[in-house]
């Protein structure tokens, strides 16, 4: 659920009343706080620095204005989308709910609210607020916005698609709504539909490259790669100094199999982006089936079979027997009807080495980047061998197996990974989500509660 700053912003400087007919700038508005301070002169400071993306300011500015008026719902609803900003979610709601109270029919208020519990995962009462606020204001495009992409997190993609065509048929020009909707048609497995809306973000502006990645996107999977591969170029062109170009075309190119320019270019979007692991994952891969297609071509023409394709073959096959271990031990036998447990392994596990668990954790977590779930799991698996305290490798092998919709057991490691941390917030929302899959809508709605409640301390 993201929007530009300037869109959501522009909502909220709409519903402030303070704001004069001629804005004034920073430097006037401070001269002017430094005469005669006053909660609106601060407000209305303090919505200029959120326009400018400085949200640290902005909640500064907004606290000064609470303390000069505590019954101001236009600063605690700044404050509250400062913090929302921020990623303090949870201090935001606590700053909205004040401005709901002080002004129930603040649909601005509702609308920023809504937006910080989709942040946090909580897309069931977001979804309550922005219908509220679409009560209150219906022709509030971003509520449709922020609706509809909730609605896609939830998989209810009719619901996304109505929501987000409404708010099309509001805002025709604008170029997020098309995203938005392309990225529900393709979780449909609609193609064509997501190229259309993609091309479409393009004709609008077309010096974005974020619009060139997404339609290369929609190309590839249509099998039409030159197009694609063009897409991402021009992307380059754009932004050069951004990782993301680098890393789609080199992506492109390693699933095409085209290894010596993936190289090339995911070396270029690490140098970019170096701390950034999916990357890195990628690049290693592609490296090392550049790496063989070379031994491979050597090995052809010299006819003899080079020592390191020996040792890879033997690596694989250790790699290979270790796999069906793990997947063996990760599949548990039908658990008691009093008493459900994950089954140990049928052979005693490795002894417990946390350098190689955390390896295997972030190999796992890596391929759940990649949509490789079943993959992830034998790592995760190896993982919590290695070492069966590791409440992470629990959490995200319970993630692996909500994705791939196994959710009897993906219950089954939240549980353990909670046994471990009882403090997990990550592990609570994640069985929250699954324990709303399976049915449990009560047990659900108690774990969002004690995740909310561990995220304030």
């Amino acid at each position: 659920m993201t929007l530009s700053l300037l869109f959501l912003a522009s909502v909220l400087s709409a519903q402030t009343a303070q704001t004069p007919a001629t804005p004034r700038t920073i430097e006037e508005l401070s001269a002017a706080i430094k005469t005669f301070p006053t909660s609106s002169l601060y407000s209305e400071r303090g919505l200029l620095y959120l326009d400018q993306g400085k949200a640290q300011l902005a909640e500064y500015d907004f606290s000064a204005a609470i303390k000069l008026r505590l019954d101001d719902p236009v600063a605690w609803t700044g404050r509250g989308r400062a913090r929302t900003l921020m990623g303090n979610y949870s201090a935001a709601i606590d700053d909205l709910d004040q401005a709901i109270r002080i002004k129930p029919d603040s649909a601005g208020a509702y609308l920023e609210r809504g937006y910080a519990y989709g942040k946090q995962g909580d897309y069931k009462r977001s979804i309550e607020d922005l219908s509220r606020c679409l009560e209150l204001d219906p022709k509030n495009a971003v509520a449709y916005t922020l609706r509809g992409s909730a609605h896609h997190a939830l998989r209810d993609f009719q619901q996304a698609l109505a929501d987000l065509t409404t708010g099309l048929s509001l805002r025709p020009d604008e170029v997020n709504l098309y995203l938005a909707r392309a990225n529900v048609y393709v979780a449909m497995g609609d193609h064509q539909k997501a190229l259309d809306d993609r091309n479409k973000a393009v004709e609008l502006k077309p010096d974005a490259p974020e619009v060139y990645l997404a339609r290369g996107g929609s190309y590839h999977q249509l099998s039409r790669h030159d197009e694609g591969l063009r897409d991402r170029t021009e992307a380059i062109r754009l932004a050069p100094n951004r990782y993301d170009g680098w890393y789609a075309r080199g992506s492109a190119y390693y699933l095409l199999d085209r290894y010596e320019e993936a190289v090339k270019d995911l070396e270029q979007a690490a140098s970019l982006a170096p701390s950034n692991q999916e990357v890195l994952s990628v690049l290693s891969r592609a490296r090392e089936a550049l790496a063989k297609t070379e031994s491979e071509a050597k090995a052809k023409e010299s006819g003899a079979k080079p020592k390191e394709d020996e040792d890879r073959q033997r690596e694989l096959a250790e790699q290979k027997q270790k796999i069906e271990q793990a997947r063996a031990a990760a599949t548990p036998a039908p658990p008691a009807v009093d008493a459900p447990k994950p089954v140990a392994p049928a052979s005693p596990p490795p002894a417990k080495d946390s350098k190689s668990a955390e390896a295997h954790n972030q190999k796992g977590r890596d391929l759940i980047q990649e949509k490789k779930y079943s993959e992830a799991i034998v790592e995760l698996t190896l993982a919590i061998q290695q070492n069966p305290d590791f409440a992470q490798a629990y959490n995200a092998r319970g993630f692996a197996l909500y994705l791939s919709r196994d959710y009897k057991k993906a219950l089954l490691d939240f549980d353990k990974a909670i046994e471990l941390n009882p403090k997990y917030e990550n592990a609570y929302r994640n069985r929250s989500a699954a324990k709303a899959a399976a049915g449990d809508k009560s047990g659900s709605a108690a774990d969002l509660t004690e995740a909310n409640n561990l995220a304030k301390h």
